[in-house]
């Protein structure tokens, strides 16, 4: 894959009680451990704390994505922003190799 300047990634990053304006933590899996997030890359402004209501439903930007293309601005890539967790995302993996 090519990264663009359109390229967005999840992290393990979290609210610790999604749908509020809780801290942030990493969770690796759902219902995995939680720890504090100890390391922040937040871009200007973020988080926001974003909140979208659709009729009944209300949505809280509750999930980490890096960002790539800020590297194309001229600053640092690998932002961080918070985003609504149904976004449509690549997913980060890592893989420890021996």
């Amino acid at each position: 894959m090519k990264l663009n300047e359109y390229n967005r990634f999840w992290t393990a990053g979290q609210r610790r009680y999604p749908g509020t304006d809780s801290e942030f933590i990493w969770r690796m899996y759902p219902g995995g451990p939680m720890k504090r997030l100890m390391y922040r890359n937040w871009q200007p402004q973020q988080p926001d704390f974003g909140h979208l209501y659709l009729g009944k439903l209300h949505l809280t930007e509750s999930c980490i994505e890096m960002l790539f293309y800020y590297y194309r601005r001229g600053t640092r890539g690998g932002k961080w922003n918070d985003e609504y967790c149904h976004q449509t995302n690549y997913a980060l993996c890592e893989l420890n190799v021996t």
